[in-house]
């Protein structure tokens, strides 16, 4: 076998696992009956969803990779938000468990694919490079098997990001009047990218709702940087809501720069907590935490808050809140304030000073 026929089927090999995954299969089928639920022939959904009718007949068959923008526009034909379109996929699941749950899925995708092809003999695929006059030898067959699993890495990566964003937009979804959602870390959370519009629409639903969202970032040097970062992520929210909607929602998405949080002094943490249920009604905290790990902290680890500690991260953050200076309370407003500060006492039983 020469190089010319390898690399072809290396490409085949690498679109056929891409196709096979079970995150795909998953996803058209769900796709598929949700149509088929709705009435929709196939032909007919795609004219509604301005999606090639080819193209929409692959999606379905699982032998296409639909972007964004096509997995938005197949979510508002069926009057569903992306996150309930992939809620209970495999992504999503592997989202809610520690990362290295994910790890090994990525060796076992690139063994897949590895199986895929047949092995060929180093003879068959050594040449040479010059250097100077000095000849050195290229050993293309390793070179393509760390191309495949660049490729491979690059793909599981891909359906554990979607399966994060998923479970990310909703928890925001979820969301409704007077509850809370805290997150406080030295670094910006996902959602703080220019890359993501999903989750930022989650949030704007949220706030739309009546939710509040607290954001607690370590002061540094440079804290007017936090806050044009915080502006940016804010005015890109406030993009999925009409004019008569942003003032109150502007109100309910805050940021506060935090000199002393013990939360924040483990460098690249994250920590993040849900507050939910009626004011005068039983009360639900919940949260979790990403832990960097590995030799260069390039893994995070999912790791589920114990009630102590989700109670301690609220009480943390509603004390710096009620303690902060007079230019910091003028972001949160009074109502705002005491319902954090109540809801903190009741569920720790410990007293908050304004």
């Amino acid at each position: 076998m020469n190089n010319r026929q390898f690399a072809p089927q290396f490409l085949a090999a690498i679109r056929e696992s891409t196709t096979r995954s079970t995150f795909s299969d998953e996803f058209s089928r769900r796709v598929r009956c949700l149509r088929e639920e709705h009435g929709f022939s196939q032909e007919s959904f795609a004219v509604a969803a301005g999606i090639d009718r080819s193209y929409y007949g692959r999606i379905e068959r699982g032998t296409a990779n639909p972007t964004l923008k096509n997995i938005q526009a197949i979510a508002d034909v069926l009057e569903i938000t992306i996150s309930q379109l992939f809620a209970g996929l495999s992504a999503d699941r592997t989202s809610k468990s520690i990362s290295g749950h994910a790890a090994t899925a990525r060796v076992d995708s690139r063994r897949r694919v590895g199986a895929m092809h047949e092995p060929t003999e180093k003879s068959e695929l050594r040449g040479s490079a010059k250097s100077g006059n000095a000849p050195i030898p290229i050993d293309i067959h390793q070179r393509l098997r760390q191309w495949q699993n660049l490729q491979c890495e690059s793909l599981a990566l891909a359906q554990e990001e979607a399966g994060n964003i998923a479970n990310i937009a909703n928890n925001f979804d979820n969301l409704g009047q007077d509850d809370f959602f805290i997150y406080a870390s030295s670094i910006s959370p996902y959602e703080m990218s220019d890359q993501d519009s999903i989750i930022k629409m989650s949030i704007a639903g949220a706030l739309y709702r009546g939710a509040v969202l607290i954001y607690v970032r370590q002061k540094d040097e440079l804290p007017s940087e936090i806050q044009l970062e915080f502006d940016k992520f804010a005015a890109q929210v406030f993009s999925h809501l009409r004019v008569e909607e942003i003032a109150i929602a502007r109100e309910r998405l805050i940021l506060i720069q935090s000199e002393d949080n013990p939360f924040l002094a483990m460098p690249g943490a994250k920590w993040d907590l849900f507050l939910t249920g009626p004011q005068d009604g039983e009360l639900s905290v919940r949260g979790g935490s990403m832990i960097p790990a590995g030799p260069a902290n390039e893994m995070n680890i999912l790791i589920p808050q114990t009630s102590a500690t989700a109670l301690q991260l609220l009480y943390s953050v509603a004390r710096e809140a009620c303690n902060a200076s007079s230019t910091q309370k003028s972001r949160l407003p009074g109502n705002i304030l005491e319902r954090l500060k109540e809801r903190t006492e009741r569920l720790t039983g410990l007293r908050l000073a304004i």
